[in-house]
């Protein structure tokens, strides 16, 4: 790969990073959101009312439920702490109060999703941009371990790889517990390739600094015997194990 396409390829990365920052800087909307399981404050607002009453929640699959309980007030603000979200999708409550003294219903929806936040279509595309970013890395540094013959350059490529892997699967495990919220199984198999990879940064340092050694010894001993006299084809052939 010739330096013009290196410096094209940089090119788009930096670009995209570009991209990428600006579009998670895109902010979701204000609508009400919680995480499963947890349990979510359902807001009400009225200065002029005596009382607001929860009085019903629809869940996703349209099952309602009665709650007819009272909610508390603070200041010109009312709520009501409502803990049954195991279901994932989007909710409604209705409340019922007295707005200048007049019986009023009002109703206002919420959102139940797998870590509390809105999938938007800027963490989407942060997703994919950042994915496809990385993945460029990772081929590139595969591609070059293959066609680079200088050890600094492997080395570098080895590690440029490796932890571009470690970011590749962070990201795919983030995008499954978003995305695939019934797929345990691809969430947990990204949740160990992540932490595989974590784990063996530390054996393969090791194993790459005495991998260094002992090629920077071998060529040490192959420049000995080529100041000897000795051929340099002769030499490396002597060496040809060690350098192995």
């Amino acid at each position: 790969m010739d330096a013009y396409k290196m410096k094209k390829i940089f090119l788009l990365l930096f670009i995209g990073m570009c991209c990428l920052t600006l579009v998670h800087a895109e902010e979701s909307g204000g609508d009400l959101i919680g995480k499963v399981s947890d349990c979510i404050s359902l807001p009400q607002e009225c200065a002029s009312c005596s009382y607001v009453n929860l009085t019903t929640v629809v869940y996703p699959d349209m099952t309602t439920i009665s709650i007819q309980a009272g909610m508390t007030k603070v200041g010109s603000s009312y709520n009501r702490t409502f803990c049954n979200t195991t279901q994932l999708g989007s909710y409604s409550y209705c409340t019922l109060q007295d707005v200048d003294g007049v019986d009023t219903s009002v109703c206002k929806d919420f959102q139940i999703t797998p870590n509390g936040e809105v999938i938007s279509t800027g963490k989407v595309i942060f997703y994919v941009v950042g994915l496809l970013i990385l993945l460029i890395f990772f081929l590139i540094s595969l591609l070059g371990l293959f066609q680079t013959k200088d050890y600094k350059g492997k080395f570098a490529l080895y590690w440029v790889g490796h932890l571009s892997f470690v970011a590749i699967t962070f990201i795919c495990w983030d995008m499954a517990v978003d995305f695939l919220t019934d797929s345990n199984f691809i969430e947990g198999m990204f949740k160990v390739l992540f932490y595989f990879s974590v784990i063996a940064i530390f054996p393969v340092m090791i194993f790459s600094i005495a991998g260094m050694v002992i090629y920077l010894s071998t060529l040490k001993e192959v420049q000995r015997l080529i100041d000897k006299g000795m051929p340099e084809a002769e030499a490396y052939r002597r060496q040809g194990r060690k350098f192995k």
